[in-house]
């Protein structure tokens, strides 16, 4: 780090005019800077002290505040120390400016309050004892009567966004305080209530508008997701149940208004996606009946309601697989809209069907010339991760099962044995039959095609599709060749045995596969009933 002549000496007694000058070549020369300062600790504890008496002191220039405060978030990245130099004066001065202390002054300096805000996301970053610091000073409660304020108060948007950046960060790493930003500082509704306004803006949403609008989602996921769990309707036993599904189903609209929203971006589009698909998973499933609204008009209109939510979810479950597949984005980006899909799929009939002849619609006679896990539909892309090391395999594995109505037969149909194996097997599975079969209507979501039924027969159940015919793999042998080729294999499996890369199996009772310990094992066994494949999408 670059440290201008005499900079301790000039910060603690030079003139507004010298501290000017020389804060601004510190601040150019290290705007980049990770580094700490060459300087002993009490010398660090002196400069922070000098900066801290200027700030403090209103005679001080604006212009030589927002350098010092400028200098103030370089100097902070300096973690190792920065619990050592950080006083309380400085966090109450630091809050004054920014507008979060309890006697907020009129007419505070946007320019100065944005790199306050700036310096205390940086202690927050940095310091769990700065935390605390900040939270006993009174930190949560500027911050949500800030927001509550933000519509009347024409704050700047970069202030607004850098507001909702201390929040997000402080919600983030200071989980224990959520219950009391949600239940006593009202944090919930005032969230909410920003972002019914921002709704109402004039579409397309510009880019600051759009990152205002992810840092309020994010803030709000922090403070909400352990209100209620979300595989099961809220009970509403009591006032707070009551109030607490109403916040969920707020929020369920003011998602479905993002998710459907346009932006000047097509970046950003996909960022306000993630974030609402994000804040969507928090909500109990007695609220997905408001993404699909009766009666409107819509180009997805099925059954008559709205799915334009739904399909804009499938579309990008659609884009983040072409993402991973490109390496632009690690698999763990897609778990969010995996898992919100499958909770809806199994909590909501409408949902999953129109799911279901989305990404698993009828197959035809060109859907099985290839393997199922070749191709860019979706349901090819979702076969590939089946067997695939992404650490999602689970999460796609549900979702087909379930738009499957955890049918066995009609998930080998549309992945093949091979690639279903897996989740048969955990689920004890691997003979066949049903899931939870009793969670589903005995309704039809579709039929077979024609086009599929004739090709019925040549279908390779194990690995799905249409394979071509082959000359027999012997044809042309001698004996001595077929027993050469013979011998070669049986040394091959028992090299892979002996490794412990392959293992023989029964399946058991239960319909999961045991090991086998011993070849006695396999006597006085009876033929397995045949796995059948022969189901139609009729129930």
């Amino acid at each position: 780090m670059y440290l201008p002549n005499n900079f301790l000496s000039i910060i603690s007694a030079g003139s507004s005019e010298e501290c000017s000058r020389l804060v601004q070549d510190f601040n150019a020369k290290n705007k980049d800077a990770k580094d700490s300062p060459g300087f002993e600790l009490e010398e660090k504890k002196r400069l922070w002290n000098a900066i801290s008496g200027r700030l403090a002191d209103p005679d001080t220039p604006h212009d030589v505040k927002c350098g010092l405060l400028e200098a103030l978030r370089i100097l902070s990245r300096d973690k190792a120390s920065i619990e050592n130099v950080v006083e309380e004066e400085l966090v109450i001065t630091l809050m004054k400016i920014a507008g979060l202390s309890a006697s907020v002054e009129e007419n505070l300096a946007p320019s100065e309050m944005l790199e306050s805000l700036k310096v205390i996301f940086n202690f927050i970053y940095q310091s769990s004892a700065l935390q605390l610091m900040l939270i006993n000073n009174g930190l949560l409660e500027g911050l949500t009567n800030r927001i509550r304020d933000f519509k009347s108060s024409n704050l700047p948007p970069n202030c607004q966004y850098f507001t909702l950046r201390v929040f997000f960060m402080i919600t983030a790493l200071c989980q224990g305080k959520a219950p009391k930003v949600r239940d006593e500082l009202n944090g919930v509704g005032s969230l909410n209530d920003f972002l019914e306004d921002l709704a109402s803006n004039t579409e397309p949403y510009d880019d600051i508008t759009v990152d205002i609008i992810t840092e309020s989602m994010k803030a709000l996921y922090n403070i909400i997701h352990d209100v209620a769990p979300a595989k099961k309707p809220t009970d509403k036993n009591s006032a707070s149940d009551e109030e607490n599904l109403n916040y969920l189903i707020k929020i369920t609209q003011l998602v479905r208004k993002f998710l459907l929203c346009t932006t000047v971006t097509e970046d950003k589009k996909y960022e306000i996606h993630s974030h609402s698909i994000d804040l969507l998973n928090t909500v109990t499933t007695d609220c997905y009946d408001e993404l699909i609204p009766l009666g409107c008009d819509s180009s997805y209109q099925f059954e008559d309601h709205d799915m334009s939510c739904i399909e804009v979810m499938a579309n990008f479950l659609q884009y983040r697989l072409e993402c991973m597949e490109n390496s632009r984005a690690p698999a763990h980006s897609i778990s969010p809209v995996l898992a919100i899909l499958y909770r809806m799929a199994g909590n909501n009939r409408l949902i999953r069907k129109y799911l279901k002849k989305r990404i698993l619609p009828p197959l035809t006679k060109t859907d099985l010339v290839e393997r199922p896990e070749i191709g860019t539909t979706l349901r090819n892309r979702m076969c590939a991760l089946l067997t695939s090391p992404s650490g999602i395999t689970e999460f796609v594995a549900n979702l087909l099962f379930v738009l499957c109505k955890e049918s066995v037969n009609r998930m080998v149909k549309y992945t093949g044995y091979g690639n279903a194996a897996g989740l048969l097997a955990s689920r004890g599975l691997m003979l066949g039959g049903r899931g939870n079969s009793d969670d589903y209507s005995s309704t039809s979501d579709d039929s077979d095609t024609e086009e599929y039924k004739e090709v019925r027969h040549l279908i390779n159940d194990v690995e799905g599709w249409l394979q071509p015919e082959r000359p027999p793999p012997c044809e042309g042998m001698t004996d001595e060749q077929k027993e050469y080729e013979a011998m070669k294999l049986v040394q091959a499996i028992d090299q892979l045995q002996r490794r412990n890369i392959i293992q023989p199996c029964l399946i058991s009772g239960d319909g999961k596969p045991v090991p086998i310990e011993h070849i006695l094992q396999l006597q006085g066994r009876g033929p397995q009933q045949a796995f059948n494949n022969h189901d139609s999408d009729s129930d």
